[in-house]
């Protein structure tokens, strides 16, 4: 894993286990076939070290979590989806929801939920 940056390593498996994500403690995000060792995709998109990053139970969506600001990525085509602005304070940990929890606004639940402070 590359190292560098002001943040923590930090390395997550997909729940299917064919991707692995990986950050280098720095602004920079790596995508892993965990079959070939082959690296998939570079995010380096970053105004702050990444923090944690996420996948969906379905192994389809990455959320990265950068100072306040979380990232929704799709990992087939690495397009970034969404940007969730607005949060004070740093967000330290995300989890992925059922579009239907009770804490979702009903307006909104064609979207996922993705991120916790």
């Amino acid at each position: 894993m590359p190292t560098g940056g002001s943040g923590s390593p930090h390395a997550v498996f997909s729940p299917d286990g064919q991707r692995l994500v990986t950050t280098s403690g720095g602004r920079q995000v790596y995508l892993w076939d965990t079959a070939t060792g082959a690296a998939l995709a570079l995010w380096h998109q970053f105004d702050a070290a990444v923090h944690v990053a996420v996948f969906s139970p379905d192994s389809r969506r990455l959320v990265t979590l950068v100072g306040n600001t979380a990232h929704v990525w799709d990992v087939e085509t690495r397009a970034r989806i969404a940007t969730l602005k607005g949060h004070e304070s740093s967000l330290l940990t995300a989890a992925f929801g059922p579009p239907t929890a009770s804490n979702w606004p009903p307006e909104r639940r064609t979207a996922r939920p993705c991120c916790g402070t």
